[in-house]
């Protein structure tokens, strides 16, 4: 149990901020631990908007890059690895997906709702609230998606994302724009929010939660 847990145990806290605190403190260790460097192929999707690290990530840059805090496992500053991770959108306030949405763009986000905690509807009003550009809302409610667990026809070419120039071994070449990734034949529509079921109206499945931080020994696959 994490030392900060017995602080949480009041007011309710456990739930509102243990989660992201496991999810800030997870991520952290695989970027500075260089798991990102080491499997440059491999594919993470992080709940709850990343947990904290996104709003304070630049004084962790600061540490790395400037002071030399930790960055001997890693070959770039830590903020350049969020923009090859995918984010759900399990946080219910608007300006944090707008900032998300702006630190690593369209291609990154997973709609995720936290049902039966969070209802689907509310999360899908906020996305639409932020009146994205045509095309941005599809790849965040649906597309993308399928796109990373290869669900839907032609699964076997479809491509995965990657930052921008980026090669398909994770080193710099030519890559693929995340923008590319609607083709396989899908034509289909997302199901309206009020016929989901609460099985279908949960996170994307696959979403690893990245319970790392609690095993110090433990290495991604």
């Amino acid at each position: 149990m994490p030392p900060y847990m017995g602080d949480l145990a009041q007011y309710g806290m456990i739930a509102a901020l243990s989660t992201r605190f496991e999810d800030t403190l997870a991520l952290t260790r695989l970027i500075l631990g260089g798991v990102l460097d080491r499997r440059p192929r491999l594919q993470l999707v992080c709940p709850h908007l990343g947990g904290a690290l996104p709003y304070f990530v630049g004084q962790i840059d600061h540490q790395t890059m400037v002071l030399g805090r930790g960055a001997q496992h890693i070959t770039r500053p830590p903020s350049a690895y969020l923009k090859r991770i995918y984010f759900d959108t399990v946080t219910p306030w608007p300006p944090a997906m707008r900032y998300c949405y702006e630190m690593i763009g369209p291609e990154w986000l997973l709609f995720g709702s936290d049902h039966p905690w969070i209802e689907p509807k509310l999360l899908a009003g906020m996305i639409d609230g932020l009146e994205l550009p045509p095309g941005h809302r599809e790849l965040i409610m649906g597309e993308n998606a399928r796109r990373l667990f290869r669900l839907g026809q032609g699964q076997d070419r479809l491509p995965v994302a990657r930052p921008k120039g980026e090669g398909s071994d994770g080193t710099s070449g030519s890559g693929r724009d995340a923008t590319s990734a609607k083709r396989g034949g899908w034509t289909g529509k997302l199901p309206a929010l009020d016929a989901l079921s609460p099985r279908e109206g949960m996170s994307p499945p696959g979403t690893c939660h990245m319970a790392c931080s609690s095993s110090p020994g433990r290495e991604c696959q």
